[in-house]
């Protein structure tokens, strides 16, 4: 049963008296739950594997983490699943659930929502945990936009003014995710590898006295990422799940996190969401990332030196 359907079925079968949400837009997220009930003091998130999630279920933890964090504490989390993958490995998954029901039974996931007792069984979020993810994005979301309007003039009034120098060139064409930094800064690491971070050989990623590197790299306590090219959004979620895997210990479904970085992530332009030019600047800051310009990249000491500075540095 795909999600839409389980959406139709709850709307006829719940009292009107609950909220039955589809995808909901959830201000901090990119990537949220796939359904949201809310009613008589209760808030379940609902979460369904997605197509990628099918083959890298630590995308689906990763989403419920985010979600967890960004939720009212008191949410209730429940995973739908498909009888063929009743296995150890879903059932490992589901640990960090609040609840596991299968997603061909609508009516026992009503029964759920109205009867269930689980909250009292169930850890909330940590208070201490959420309320630090909130102040430290608010203010890496401050820093962020003063580098992004230096960078970028004429933002947030002039969109078209987001093209910028200083990224590799190929021709006229800004070349997605390269960036040339001092070969002694930093470890190029591969961020497409299932192995998490594995070093990779440099071969011809090494020119001269400078490493050219795509999408992620790691030096010490910094985490460095690029975000350019097409689907400028898309790739920030990703880029929001790797930081999470990085620098978190899921446990039952909150994250803690398990080392101090300070994690940049470069833009070749400003990102924006379609309904909401700043969602994708807001989810990215949630998530960890400072976003900054090549301008920020040139001066990387100061800039990380600017955001060492900001409180709450975990």
């Amino acid at each position: 049963m795909n999600i839409e359907t389980t959406h139709r079925a709850l709307l006829r079968m719940l009292p009107e008296r609950f909220v039955v949400v589809l995808r909901p837009d959830v201000p901090n997220l990119l990537r949220g739950p796939d359904l949201i009930i809310g009613g008589e003091g209760r808030l379940f998130a609902i979460f369904k594997f997605q197509a990628a999630e099918q083959q890298s279920p630590d995308r689906l933890l990763v989403r419920l983490a985010l979600a967890r964090l960004a939720l009212p504490r008191h949410t209730l989390c429940v995973l739908l699943w498909r009888s063929e993958r009743a296995d150890g490995e879903t059932a490992a998954i589901a640990t960090h659930f609040h609840s596991m029901i299968s997603e061909d039974s609508p009516a026992v996931l009503v029964d759920h929502v109205l009867n269930s007792d689980v909250g009292k069984r169930t850890q909330q979020t940590p208070g201490d945990i959420q309320g630090r993810q909130y102040q430290r994005a608010a203010a890496v979301m401050n820093l962020s936009s003063n580098w992004l309007r230096e960078a970028f003039p004429g933002w947030p009034s002039d969109e078209t003014s987001q093209a910028r120098e200083g990224l590799v060139r190929d021709g006229d064409r800004v070349t997605p995710g390269i960036v040339r930094v001092p070969s002694d800064r930093f470890e190029v690491m591969d961020p497409t590898t299932r192995e998490r971070f594995q070093t990779v050989r440099a071969r011809s990623w090494f020119r001269g006295t400078e490493t050219v590197f795509r999408t992620l790299v790691e030096h010490e306590d910094v985490i460095l990422g690029v975000a350019s090219g097409a689907r400028l959004t898309t790739r920030l979620a990703h880029f929001n799940e790797r930081l999470l895997l990085r620098t978190a210990n899921l446990d039952s479904g909150v994250p803690y996190p398990r080392t101090v970085t300070q994690n940049l992530l470069v833009v070749d332009r400003v990102p924006t969401h379609r309904f909401d030019p700043m969602k994708a600047i807001r989810a990215a800051c949630f998530a960890g990332w400072s976003l900054i310009g090549p301008p920020q990249l040139a001066r990387l000491d100061q800039t990380l030196e600017q955001l060492r500075a900001l409180p709450l540095a975990v």
